[in-house]
Formats: C-alpha cells, structure tokens, sequence
C-alpha cells in the first residue's frame, strides 16, 4: 500500500473529479505507469462502491418481495371477486406508489440510523499535542486552540505550518496527521479524514492506533459504509475489547448487527 499523504490527497482529489487540465493528464499518466498506484486507487473506488452496491441488492430484495406479495394478493382477488377485476392501469399506479413508499421509507430510516449513531459515538478528542519544540510553540499553541474552539480551517492551516517546519520524526507526524484527521471530522469532510488516519493505522502502535481506529470507523459511518465501519471496530477489539475504546467498538458493532 502506497503510504505518502500527497498521493493519497490527489487519489482522492481524483475520484471526487477536483482535478482537471494537465493536472488530471499528468496523474492519469500516472496511473497508467506506475501498477501499485493503480491498485491504490481501485482500492479507493471499491472502498466508495461496495456499500452503495449492497445497498442496491437489499433494496432490490426489498422490492421483489413487495411485489410478489401484491401480485399474490392480485390474483386471489380476481379468482374470488372477478366482477372487481383492476386495470392494468390501476396495478401500475398502486405498484409506482408502493416503490415510492419502499424507497423514501428505506432511505429515510437508513440514514436517519446512521446519522444518530454517528452523532451518539463522536465526540471531540482531547487535545494533546504534547511535543514542545521551541521554535515551533507559537504555532502549536494556536493548532491547539483553534482546535478546542472547533475553528478546524485555522487548527488546520497552523497543523500545516508546523508540519512544514518539522523535522521526520515520525511521533510528531503521526500526531500532527491524527488531529489533521479530526480537524477534517469537524468540517464534515469525512474522506479527507479517513486519508490522514490511515497513516496513523499504518504507522502508529498501541493506544495511538486504536483511537485513530476508532475515528476512522465514525468516519466511515458518516460516510454510510457500514462494512468498512464495521471491520474497524473489529481491529479494536482484536487489539484490546476490554478498554474504553474496545467497548466501545463492541456496543457500536452490536447496534449496527
């Protein structure tokens, strides 16, 4: 897996169609020469699709059992009562209202749910960007207190700045791109928010990785890809199912099931 965060801010640029012009050319060129970038972003798009695709086969189960079960209705109708036999007009626009019904009912409900369980679950996490190099203070002060007024677009843009004057240690990065990650929770930009994450999952260890799990299953949630939601929760519990965060995952994971 490619691990580089520009790359995975233009793959994402990509697939929200943001690029254009000879940006666009030169990283489908990209794409074209270089097999693990290609894989990289399959990977994304499948990621985007395989919720919307499921949802699709529940529906469509949804759907033919309605009609199955009017159709039946139909027919014992007309064998009982055939003097009260309906038009074919007629079953066209019961069965039309009925699919308006299903559908506007199915997705009312479904992200309804979601959207109440996201809300339930995220919270803000504490701040504490605990590394004090002195000439980057200033900047790590007004990261933290942006971030703690919920002003994410500047907590951001001072991230950036002490990012850029930081040196490759990688606790700093792995920091700086966790609370990137829930700067990008708090402006409702949840893809944005699982790129950043993933280079803590990768890199991080312990406690560290558990709670950019964590985020990362909200943001999924947000996103309405359950089964992705649902497959970090359980990396937490593999990790630890008895801390704060383990019981967590598993009172979610239970909701969603």
């Amino acid at each position: 897996m490619i691990n580089d965060e520009q790359t995975y801010d233009t793959i994402t640029a990509y697939l929200n169609g943001e690029l254009s012009g000879t940006a666009l050319a030169a990283f489908e060129q990209q794409i074209k020469e270089n097999a693990e970038l290609a894989a990289e972003v399959r990977l994304h798009q499948e990621m985007a699709t395989a919720l919307s695709d499921k949802k699709a086969m529940k529906l469509r189960k949804e759907l033919d059992s309605i009609g199955d079960s009017f159709l039946a209705s139909y027919e014992e109708e007309k064998q009982t009562t055939p003097v009260r036999s309906i038009g074919q007009w007629r079953i066209a626009a019961i069965a039309a209202s009925l699919l308006l019904l299903v559908v506007a009912t199915w997705l009312f409900t479904t992200n309804a749910a979601q959207t109440d369980y996201y809300a339930a679950n995220y919270a803000p996490f504490p701040v504490e960007l605990d590394f004090r190099d002195e000439a980057n203070l200033d900047e790590l002060e007004k990261a933290q207190k942006a971030y703690v007024q919920k002003q994410y677009t500047a907590s951001l843009k001072h991230l950036n700045l002490l990012d850029a004057s930081t040196d490759s240690n990688l606790e700093k990065k792995l920091t700086i791109n966790f609370y990137r990650g829930l700067n990008a929770l708090g402006l409702e930009k949840p893809s944005e928010a699982l790129n950043r994450f993933v280079f803590v999952i990768k890199n991080g260890k312990g406690e560290q990785k558990q709670v950019a799990l964590w985020y990362s299953a909200l943001a999924h949630l947000k996103l309405e890809q359950l089964e992705f939601c649902k497959v970090k929760l359980k990396q937490i519990q593999g990790m630890d199912k008895d801390r704060w965060y383990g019981k967590k995952a598993g009172e979610l994971l239970r909701a969603l099931e």
